[in-house]
């Protein structure tokens, strides 16, 4: 593309989903549901 020579944002993160979810939030034990149910399902 042509254009001024601009730094940009990174476009991916290194940081992990866990460093922005609270730790109380009403999510968390929903995930480890829905993990224990998806390896439920591959283990079949």
């Amino acid at each position: 593309m042509r254009g001024l020579d601009e730094m940009q944002e990174s476009l991916f993160t290194m940081s992990r989903l866990e460093d922005f979810v609270p730790a109380d939030h009403p999510l968390r034990p929903i995930r480890f549901l829905v993990n224990d149910a998806l390896k439920a399902t591959l283990q079949k």
